[in-house]
Parts: structure tokens; C-alpha cells; sequence
């Protein structure tokens, strides 16, 4: 099992210069053993509304909750 780091998740939703090992980390893990804290979740989506990304949260639930069932 693998609790992920809010900047882990950032790294890739802000496409900075780690995101490409990052996408493989997450592309070589079952999402089931993936796990992100209450506050990981709720620092993420605050960002991503500073940042005006609305987009990039939606991304985000989508992929952590309906795709990848984090």
C-alpha cells in the first residue's frame, strides 16, 4: 500500500518536471493500493482553485475516485 504525498500528486497535475515519473509510478501500481489523506484531498483542491485550474480538479476527482477508485 502507498499513501501519496499531496506534492507527489501536484508534481502531475501541475505537469512539473517530474510528472513523467510520476504518470509511470502510477502506471506500474494497481490503484487499489493507492491511499491519499482527507487532507492531502482537500490541499490539492484548494491549490488547484488558486490556480484557477478548475479543470485539473475535476481531473483529479475523476481519476483518484471513479476511475481509480484511490
Amino acid at each position: 500500500m502507498y499513501l501519496i504525498d499531496t506534492n507527489i500528486w501536484l508534481e502531475l497535475l501541475l505537469d512539473q518536471d517530474k510528472a513523467s515519473e510520476v504518470k509511470q509510478f502510477f502506471n506500474n501500481i494497481d490503484s487499489n493500493k493507492l491511499f491519499i489523506s482527507d487532507f492531502s484531498f482537500h490541499s490539492i483542491c484548494l491549490i488547484l482553485t488558486r490556480l484557477d485550474s478548475l479543470d485539473a480538479i475535476t481531473k483529479f476527482v475523476h481519476d483518484t475516485f471513479v476511475d481509480g477508485m484511490v
